[in-house]
């Protein structure tokens, strides 16, 4: 059993878009999303300040460090000073910092890496105890990274009005997968 939370308290303070951009392993270093991405993240922090932007993993966070020049970025959160959090879903920022952001910025749908030996057998063994190793082994994975990243936006929201930016067309195929209030 589990229990839906439909709404939260100041759920109306939180905005949620999508950019529906193909963010795959063999496209997401390619110049013309790079350059989307980076975009979108500029026009998020010209209106919101303190952003945190979330990637699949640690060497994209580091790339696409490099790539936000202009900005004031980091790899950590810097209090209350405008700036930029470039990290990656399962991070330590992405899990149990508190931040003090207005926005965030969730970059690829986070699909673990499907070769992994170690997701192999969790998806093996799934299947032989009659689940769907692929949905529980993957899937909802992916969705916990991105509730827990979007959990790090969250904070205050009953006070203050939030933005969560969603870039990845599989963020409207997995809708149904997602909490009601982080549905675009």
């Amino acid at each position: 059993e589990y229990v839906e939370v439909p709404t939260l308290p100041g759920a109306e303070n939180l905005e949620v878009d999508l950019i529906p951009l193909e963010v795959r392993y063999r496209t997401r270093m390619r110049s013309r999303y790079v350059e989307a991405v980076a975009e979108a993240v500029r026009h998020v922090f010209e209106e919101y300040r303190r952003v945190v932007v979330f990637l699949p993993n640690k060497e994209l966070a580091a790339f696409y460090l490099s790539k936000l020049g202009g900005l004031p970025v980091s790899e950590r959160p810097l209090g209350d000073i405008d700036h930029v959090v470039v990290t990656y879903y399962g991070s330590p920022v992405s899990e149990g910092v508190n931040l003090d952001v207005k926005a965030g910025v969730l970059v690829g749908f986070p699909i673990p890496d499907v070769k992994s030996r170690e997701l192999w057998l969790k998806r093996r063994i799934l299947n032989g105890l009659g689940f769907d190793g692929y949905k529980y082994a993957v899937l909802f994975t992916a969705v916990n990274h991105v509730v827990q990243a979007a959990g790090r936006v969250m904070r205050n929201l009953a006070r203050e009005k939030k933005l969560l930016l969603l870039i990845d067309d599989r963020f409207t195929q997995y809708r149904h997968l997602l909490p009601p209030y982080l549905r675009p």
